[in-house]
């Protein structure tokens, strides 16, 4: 009997098994992971979108973070004086500084972003423009 993990003594009656070790094997060129590749850069419009949504990412946070302080801190208070409750325009003063104005800050951050910010990517052409170029 063998012993685990030694191999079997050589018998002298031919066997069906390959050599393998005869054959000179053609390995394919060892080729590199793309995210490890140095010479492999990204493309633009996914660098310039994967920019754009860390922007947009982090002013939510922002926005969040300023909510979730502002509405938790001042939105439940003990008693009530409706003659003393501070408001601005009309609203309570946590609705209007809670939520008003981080949702009036963050248009006006998405519309200069948007504007002044973002860039248009070359997409390519549609399938159909190719064959409508080609027919006129």
């Amino acid at each position: 009997m063998t012993k685990p993990f030694e191999s079997p003594p050589a018998s002298d009656q031919p066997s069906d098994a390959v050599d393998v070790s005869a054959a000179d094997p053609v390995l394919p060129e060892q080729t590199i992971p793309p995210e490890q590749d140095p010479t492999l850069e990204p493309d633009t419009l996914f660098t310039d979108s994967f920019r754009e949504a860390r922007v947009i990412l982090l002013m939510w946070v922002c926005c969040f973070v300023w909510t979730m302080v502002v509405c938790l801190s001042n939105g439940y208070p003990g008693p009530v004086d409706p003659a003393t409750f501070p408001t601005v325009l009309g609203i309570p003063g946590w609705v209007a500084w809670g939520i008003v104005f981080p949702w009036l800050v963050a248009d006006a951050v998405t519309i200069w972003f948007c504007f002044y910010r973002m860039k248009d990517g070359d997409l390519g052409s549609a399938p159909g423009e190719e064959a409508a170029g080609e027919e006129a």
